[in-house]
């Protein structure tokens, strides 16, 4: 039963890639449930921003830094509706048509909590404190692995930003040159975020 609803999930996926290839517009994903990290969050955050062209990069990138609001507080959740990311894009002066989405009516916004929140670390000496380098750094290849069930499809990526272990990286396919949402799993590999 699991291999069969695996089976289908991929279908599906395959079949939403499939069509927006066919129509060549810019992608906006969105999971159900979202962790954010920084006090207030844009569209990037928490969204799979997925374009088809080279030329369409920027436009993605504005449509990325659409402000959303103030995340909530650390332990708290918070819930955004779907028809708010849609009028935030209209109000950018593009309309819904324009581009393809996949947005759910609801979507749960939870505050990530790490290690690195700066309220939980108290500095016990008048030493600066010293940040580690992050883990992927910008324009570093990369390996990107999606597994669902049995399935697992690897492919060769560029990271778009730096980031540490489990943060959210866009990562670029460097065949199709699409861009991937995906969480750091160590230096050299990322994973799909399919929810």
């Amino acid at each position: 039963m699991k291999q069969i609803l695996g089976f289908i999930l991929v279908t599906l996926i395959l079949a939403s890639v499939a069509i927006a290839v066919e129509d060549n517009r810019v992608i906006v994903t969105i999971p159900s449930q979202v962790a954010v990290k920084n006090d207030t969050f844009v569209l990037s955050d928490i969204a799979n921003i997925i374009y088809q062209q080279p030329q369409q990069l920027e436009f993605a990138q504005t449509l990325g830094a659409i402000y959303l609001g103030k995340s909530p507080a650390r332990y708290d959740a918070k819930d955004l509706k779907g028809e708010v990311v849609l009028e935030a894009i209209e109000r950018l002066g593009v309309s819904k048509d324009t581009i393809g989405y996949r947005i759910p009516t609801h979507i749960t916004i939870t505050r990530q909590v790490g290690s690195d929140d700066s309220d939980d670390q108290v500095l016990k000496s008048d030493e600066p404190s010293k940040k580690l380098p992050p883990l992927v750094v910008k324009g570093q290849p990369i390996n990107v692995v999606y597994k669902s069930g049995l399935l697992t499809v690897k492919l060769s990526g560029v990271a778009m930003s730096s980031a540490n272990e489990s943060e959210i990286l866009m990562v670029k396919n460097v065949r199709s040159n699409k861009i991937i949402r995906t969480r750091v799993i160590n230096s050299e590999q990322a994973e799909v975020i399919t929810e």
